[in-house]
Formats: structure tokens, C-alpha cells, sequence
């Protein structure tokens, strides 16, 4: 396993509402991969990255404020697999000498480690096979679940403005 570092999150612009969690080897940036991760997840992270205070906790901080009373720890955050564009991860807490390990979606592990101080890890071969490509934007597709890659291939949208109320929601978000 290799110790990921946040670069930032930013708008995700292959998939409408989604944000682009990117992590990198430390002293690594060139290498760069994109975790997509939803608005909430994407705001909680942002939220600590950038020290911004909440008048009340949010769900992350409530999970670490009950880890703290229970006396447990949380160790680290490991991703161990990436399957049609989804990461799966572990958390992994110590508590009294033992060691416990959650499977959580990536982007509430990473909410939750940020909280909590905790590194993050990625399985290198991985790493090694998503950062080899460069980040463009057709790229970035591989990233994503395949069901919203499917709907991106079948979809043939006219940018005509003429036709903007025959569109759905969605499909006007994308336009945009």
C-alpha cells in the first residue's frame, strides 16, 4: 500500500452534480487520480481542508466525536479495490489493542480521515494503473460507475437552444 495525499476536489465535468476527489502520491502531483464523490461528501471534506467551522456537527463529526468517547482510534483509511470505475475501502480503527475494519464508500472514509488526522492508503497496483494515464477528459470516464457511463453513451443531446424544453433536468444541467 502507498500513502495518498489530497490535492483538492473540484467539479466534476464528465458527470453532472459529481465532484472529483484528487489524491496523489506525496511530492507526487504529476500523477494525480480522480475519486468521484458526491456534493455532500465533497462539501464535509472541503469543509476541513479548508478549516471552516460549522455551528453544528455534521455526520462525520458526530462518527468521530463517538469514536473518541468509545476510545477508539482511527488508524487509517485503506483503499483496496477499484472495480468498473467504484474504489472500495476499508477504515481501520484500533480500540483497546484490536483492530477492526470497515468497509466504508471511499469518499465517507476519506471525510472521516481528514476529521480524524488519519493517512490514507491506496493498494499500489492500482495506483500504478490508473495514474499511468494522462487525466483527460475521455480518460476521466474510466473512473466513473459504469451505469453513468452507459447513460453518457446513449444520450444524444442537440445543442440547439430551440429545443432547451423538451430537456430534462438532467440533461440541461449537462448544457450548462
Amino acid at each position: 500500500m502507498i500513502k495518498l495525499e489530497i490535492a483538492g476536489i473540484s467539479l466534476g465535468e464528465v458527470q453532472p452534480g459529481a465532484y472529483s476527489l484528487l489524491v496523489h502520491k506525496p511530492k507526487d502531483r504529476a500523477h494525480a487520480i480522480p475519486i468521484l464523490i458526491g456534493t455532500p461528501e465533497a462539501q464535509a471534506i472541503e469543509l476541513v481542508l479548508e478549516k471552516l467551522a460549522v455551528s453544528r456537527p455534521l455526520t462525520h463529526d458526530l462518527f468521530v466525536t463517538f469514536m473518541k468517547e468509545v476510545g477508539a482510534v482511527l488508524k487509517q483509511v485503506e483503499i483496496y479495490k477499484h472495480v468498473a470505475g467504484i474504489f472500495y475501502s476499508y477504515i481501520v480503527f484500533v480500540q483497546d489493542e484490536k483492530t477492526f475494519r470497515l468497509d466504508a464508500r471511499t469518499s465517507d472514509a476519506v471525510a472521516l480521515a481528514v476529521r480524524a488526522k488519519a493517512p490514507i492508503f491506496m493498494e499500489e497496483s492500482i495506483f500504478e494503473a490508473l495514474s499511468s494515464r494522462p487525466m483527460t477528459h475521455e480518460n476521466i470516464k474510466m473512473y466513473m460507475p459504469k451505469e453513468h457511463r452507459s447513460m453518457h453513451g446513449k444520450r444524444d443531446i442537440k445543442k440547439n437552444t430551440d429545443n432547451l424544453e423538451n430537456l430534462s433536468l438532467e440533461e440541461l444541467q449537462e448544457q450548462l
